[in-house]
This record gives structure tokens, sequence and C-alpha cells, in this order.
């Protein structure tokens, strides 16, 4: 299917100030869904009229077509303020980066395994990183 995703970045010198402001954004389609049902051999066999191939026990089945359900939207944005300071010919940049300002918290992968007697489907795995504050110093010379 079609997966839309949008990118930008941008970085402004503050003139006089000497301050380098930049930023970027990213907002991309959520985490495909998807519900495998595992089918044992006797179960198939009830529809196949015969067992699983080669004697499987098992098969997985996705109940939901592929590409058709996705999880929520991320959207994120990261920031990075800097100031230059010139020192004979050497040049220090303090830098404070900051991630993920909207501190979003977007399943990025979710438990896919889908079964009727337990509710572990959908369950997040893995979510998108809290909000992260960095600070660091560029030193040229």
């Amino acid at each position: 299917g079609f997966v839309t995703r949008v990118t930008g970045l941008g970085s402004y010198t503050i003139p006089k100030a000497d301050v380098l402001v930049s930023g970027t954004f990213r907002s991309d389609q959520g985490a495909t869904l998807a519900a495998n049902y595992t089918v044992t051999s006797a179960l198939a066999a009830q529809s196949l009229g015969r067992p699983l191939a080669g004697s499987t026990p098992n098969i997985s089945v996705n109940l939901i077509p592929p590409g058709t359900l996705y999880g929520d939207r991320l959207h994120q944005v990261d920031v990075r303020l800097s100031k230059v300071i010139v020192h004979g010919r050497g040049r220090i940049q303090p830098q404070f980066d900051l991630y993920n300002v909207f501190n979003q918290n977007v399943a990025t992968q979710v438990n896919n395994t889908f079964s009727p007697s337990n509710t572990v489907w959908q369950t997040p795995i893995v979510i998108l990183g809290g909000r992260l504050a960095k600070f660091g110093v560029d030193v040229k010379f």
C-alpha cells in the first residue's frame, strides 16, 4: 500500500548574537498491525480434510489483510540551540539538544499474536523514547 512519511529540517543563525537554532520534524505512519493466530494441525485438519503437510504441529495465520490496519501515527520534533564564541583563532560552541520535544509515547512495535483466550494482542512492546536533553561543547583550535 501507500505509506506516508513527512520529514523536515531547518536551521537559522540569529545575527549579532551568533546563536544557531535548528530543528527537525518527523511524521511517520504507525506500525503495521496484524492478528497472527496459531492454528493447530488438528484444527486445520477439520477444514482441510487432512493434517498439515510435513507433520507440522501448527501454523500461524494472519487474520487481518496485510497493509490495511496501522497503529497511531508518530510525530517527533527535535531542536538544538548553540552559541558560537570566538576566542583568538579558536572557537567554542556550547550546545543544548532536546529530543522528542512534545514527549510523544507512540508504540512503534506491538504484539501481533492474537488469541481469543487472552488480551495480549496489540500490547505495546516498544514505544518512542521519552524526552531527552543533552548538553555538549564543540571546541575548535
